[in-house]
């Protein structure tokens, strides 16, 4: 029977088990030939259908951790420098003179005591911060003037213009004796 029967062997890598195929053996036309019923049907049917009883486990996308967005800075609405000579008023919203409405004025009291005073505007003193327009950003102001004699070179003064703007005024160089002159660079923000 030797001849009934092929047996094949898998690669020793693949698996370490034989294989037995077996070729059937002719059936004599005196047997009859089962036929499935009913209910063997039914049962292989459910049997293929059913339900495992164990689901895989449920995988879930992971998204990293969300980093620090920097916002893009507000577009700039005016900028460059300016000289306020004592006693003159500036427009922030134009960075120029004034002798109308205006931001803030050089205000001089006296030859000894003297102000950077907001007019239209509000403004802080935030000295002298790495980031300028985030520290205005954040900048609590008020209608408090500023001693000069206290505002140093590189000195950072955050104004609201009165239309609503940002700006940011550095100090280039420290005021001198009377008459001064208060010599910034300015950058004022869109709304």
């Amino acid at each position: 029977m030797a001849s009934d029967r092929a047996v094949a062997r898998a690669p020793a890598a693949w698996a370490p088990v034989a294989w037995v195929l077996a070729v059937p053996a002719p059936v004599p036309a005196s047997v009859p030939t089962p036929t499935a019923t009913a209910s063997a049907t039914a049962t292989a049917t459910a049997t293929a259908t059913k339900s495992p009883t164990r689901s895989a486990p449920t995988t879930s996308r992971t998204t990293p951790a969300s980093t620090t967005t920097t916002k893009p800075p507000p577009a700039v609405h005016a900028s460059g420098p300016l000289k306020v000579p004592q006693t003159w008023l500036v427009d922030l919203d134009t960075v120029t003179l004034s002798s109308g409405a205006s931001d803030y004025w050089f205000h001089a009291v006296t030859s000894t005591e003297r102000y950077v005073e907001p007019t239209g505007a509000t403004m802080a003193w935030v000295g002298k911060p790495a980031d300028p327009l985030a520290a205005c950003q954040g900048a609590a102001l008020s209608k408090n003037r500023v001693d000069i004699a206290t505002i140093g070179a590189g000195d950072i003064l955050c104004f609201r213009t009165d239309l609503g703007r940002l700006s940011v005024v550095k100090v280039n160089v420290a005021v001198g004796p009377s008459p001064g002159t208060l010599d910034t660079t300015t950058t004022t923000y869109e709304a």
